[in-house]
């Protein structure tokens, strides 16, 4: 039975950005639904603790602890323990069978989602004076809708689909569209990128049709938008594209930089808890001795593993670790354990929030045979959870 308790939480999902009280990305009202459904969202099944539970609640505070005993400005401290701490109450809210009742709620979101992209898309091509809920750069990025940036916009919108995949109902395609709609409208690359994990669901004739419109498009010459995915792709030469896309697209550049730095150049540093807790001044200085790498602005770490790692060494290493082994858990078989490994593990590369519902709750959704379309025939009703 769906708890009330869980109403608020799944009602401000499409809302969890917008609007904007604080400058940080998670909002304190999907906070307040979240601490709420924590509280009394209690499924009889399921008033438990498990030992996994008790063990990453150790973890995480542990890894608080280690950040904080190293001194760093308050506000820094309080955005990172804020996150680890709404991070454990969604992983526990996952155990308690939450997930289970979010696709309903994805959908909706979507929907959502696509009709201000749509306005905002709109707007911009035709030059309207427009506020926007998150980070907007004309000419150079889509739209955020109403999610903090149009990155956030699309990566979550491929993690929707793969969330509605998980549930094998055919009343599911029309949202497959608005959301693959919602990543065009995002501009992003990284999106785009993401787009190859629901890809691999589909049936081989879908991909070599997929494939075939991509194609036609591409030599078409099709122009779906002024700014965003397609005006920088009109960036890049042909021949050295990797060089162009590191030399070009700040954006990609950051990521990869980050990437890098974090679990390769930095990364003996930080397991043995040597090395600065400022971020800002440890990247630039590496930035600085690279040409091909551009220096950051700030100390915001973009993928949200390697701020765990940045931040808790090791302690934070084994908690990302751990995340990537429990999604294995929850897929079905070898193949499909090996795409959600390695769809969390990206997404753990890069900006998406641990404190983000979509993302807890998708790790803790169980196998249901994920497809998009074909000849199987939608599950009875009553194995139906969303």
């Amino acid at each position: 039975m769906f708890g009330l308790a869980l109403l608020p939480l799944m009602l401000f999902l499409p809302f969890m950005y917008w609007p904007k009280f604080t400058d940080f990305d998670t909002q304190p009202t999907i906070v307040a639904a979240i601490a709420l459904a924590f509280i009394f969202f209690w499924p009889t099944q399921e008033r438990r603790i498990t030992y996994g539970m008790v063990r990453l609640v150790l973890l995480v505070l542990v890894a608080i602890g280690f950040y904080v005993a190293r001194g760093p400005e308050v506000q820094f401290a309080v955005r990172y323990g804020l996150i680890l701490l709404t991070f454990l109450a969604l992983w526990n809210l996952g155990e308690r069978g939450a997930a289970d009742y979010i696709a309903p709620f994805v959908r909706a979101t979507i929907v959502i989602w696509f009709v201000f992209g749509l306005y905002q898309t709109i707007g911009v091509r035709l030059g309207w004076e427009m506020d926007f809920a998150g980070r907007f750069v004309a000419s150079y990025s889509g739209v955020p809708s109403i999610t903090a940036e149009p990155s956030y916009y699309g990566s979550l919108s491929i993690l929707q689909i793969m969330i509605l995949a998980s549930n094998h109902m055919r009343r599911n395609i029309p949202f497959y569209v608005l959301a693959t709609m919602n990543v065009i409208m995002s501009g992003s690359l990284l999106a785009f990128l993401f787009m190859l994990f629901p890809l691999w669901l589909l049936p081989l004739r879908w991909k070599v049709i997929g494939g075939i419109a991509v194609l036609v498009f591409f030599l078409l010459g099709v122009q779906v938008l002024e700014s965003g995915f397609f005006a920088r792709i009109q960036k890049f030469q042909l021949s050295g594209v990797g060089a162009d896309i590191m030399g070009l697209d700040i954006s990609l550049n950051l990521r990869f930089g980050h990437i890098w730095f974090i679990f390769y150049e930095n990364l003996v540093r930080e397991m043995s808890m040597v090395n600065s807790i400022d971020f800002f001044r440890e990247y630039n200085h590496w930035a600085s001795r690279n040409p091909v790498i551009y220096p950051t602005s700030t100390d915001f770490i973009l993928p949200s593993g390697g701020e765990l790692v940045f931040r808790s060494g090791p302690v934070g290493l084994i908690i990302m670790i751990l995340i990537v082994l429990f999604a294995g858990k929850t897929a079905g078989n070898r193949n499909m354990r090996i795409l959600k490994m390695g769809f969390v593990t990206a997404c753990l590369l890069n900006p998406m929030s641990l404190a983000n519902p979509f993302l807890i709750f998708y790790i803790h959704q169980k196998a249901r045979q994920p497809r998009f379309a074909g000849s199987d025939p939608d599950p009875p009703p009553q194995d139906e959870q969303g």
